[in-house]
């Protein structure tokens, strides 16, 4: 997990924080680990290398489980945690945890998928993916779907997963990436175009939509464009060079 998303991730758990404190619930260890979270999102261990921010926290939120102080909220972290650290089978076994005191939550099965695509079992991921659809739609569900499904080839199945979670997620930058990919593959590089024009609006400076759209131009003969989309992407992540280059 970058450091930005498990920043967005705190700023969700001091809303949990702030919601607990205003209903007068004992959290101290867990408004402690998100302290040490801010520090390790600002990236102070940087410049206090012992500092250890993340394994400070680690080390709140399990103090906080076996207190039972905000011990839901705290296991939800705990694994983001780990999947920072990592250590993705404990990442796992937290959030089935979780999910065993809160059986009502099957979104969890969305966080539950994603572990079991890194951890490389497709199939354990496609199931979960598929359990957390049956309570409810959830973008990232059906873009784990989509990429699973499209190991075995490009079909419409695949492009229409990708398609409903940018639906979902208008500014899901990845799934839109990896539909306009679908379409380059089946050759629908109308449509390409279109889905990384889109993702531009939102990552602007992501050499790989620059690339992609490098590839859509050269493939359609406009050099001019193809040339401009080809330096930003370089611009922007020199390793684009040589494949560009190459072409």
């Amino acid at each position: 997990m970058q450091r930005r998303l498990l920043w967005a991730v705190v700023v969700c758990a001091v809303i949990l924080g702030t919601a607990l404190t205003a209903a007068q619930q004992p959290a101290v260890r867990f408004e402690n680990a998100l302290r040490y979270l801010e520090y390790y999102t600002a990236g102070m261990d940087r410049l206090i290398p012992g500092l250890r921010p993340l394994q400070q926290a680690a080390n709140a939120l399990s103090e906080s489980i076996e207190r039972e102080e905000s011990a839901d909220e705290s296991l939800l972290m705990l694994a983001l945690v780990y999947q920072e650290q990592g250590n993705l089978a404990g990442a796992k076994e937290h959030l089935y945890e979780y999910l065993r005191r809160n059986p009502d939550h099957g979104w969890i099965n969305v966080l539950i998928g994603d572990l079991d695509y890194l951890l490389g079992d497709a199939d354990l991921a496609l199931k979960s993916y598929v359990k957390a659809l049956m309570v409810g739609e959830y973008a990232r569900a059906y873009y784990g779907i989509g990429l699973i499904n499209s190991q075995q080839g490009i079909t419409p199945d695949v492009i229409g997963a990708l398609a409903k979670a940018v639906e979902l997620a208008p500014n899901f930058v990845d799934a839109r990436i990896a539909l306009a990919k679908a379409y380059m593959a089946s050759e629908q590089f109308q449509e390409a175009r279109g889905e990384l024009e889109t993702a531009y609006l939102y990552a602007p400076r992501r050499a790989e939509i620059h690339y992609y759209l490098w590839q859509i131009y050269t493939h359609e003969g406009d050099v001019g464009k193809a040339k401009h989309y080809g330096e930003l992407a370089v611009q922007y992540d020199s390793s684009y060079a040589a494949l560009i280059g190459a072409r």
